[in-house]
């Protein structure tokens, strides 16, 4: 598997949990304030965007009136089916602090490069919208 060791960042399972815990907590009040999911904006204009993961229904609706058409999950859990049934949706398996497996990077490609060849504007979402959202928009 492609990647680093996090062993070599001295960080424990027990920072890592409490990271994503206030992280978890920061995003639901970010949500509920704004409406629209944390780390919001466009990479290219109106075709490719990327975002922490969105916690409610209504931060997918805000997702939906910015344009987006299609979502790439690249995370754990994918989204709750029922908010993605209006879009084109892919979930990529990938684990927090880690990246996906080669095959699934392709798969995003080929899935993110159809949907704007198609004018079909693309969120990409991890949890918090940096490591595996980053590595999907490189």
């Amino acid at each position: 598997m492609l990647g680093f060791n996090t062993s070599s960042l001295n960080i424990r399972k027990t920072d890592v949990f409490c990271m994503t815990i206030y992280g978890d907590v920061w995003r639901k009040v970010h949500g509920t304030i704004t409406g629209k999911p944390d780390n919001f904006s466009w990479l290219l204009e109106e075709k490719l965007a990327g975002s922490a993961i969105p916690t409610s229904f209504d931060e997918i609706q805000w997702v939906m009136e910015q344009g987006i058409k299609s979502i790439v999950t690249v995370r754990e859990e994918p989204l709750d089916e029922s908010w993605t049934k209006d879009v084109k949706y892919i979930h990529i398996l990938s684990n927090d602090m880690g990246i996906p497996e080669f095959n699934d990077l392709v798969q995003a490609i080929d899935f993110i490069h159809k949907r704007i060849t198609n004018n079909e504007p693309v969120l990409v979402h991890c949890l918090a919208g940096l490591g595996r959202t980053g590595v999907i928009l490189a």
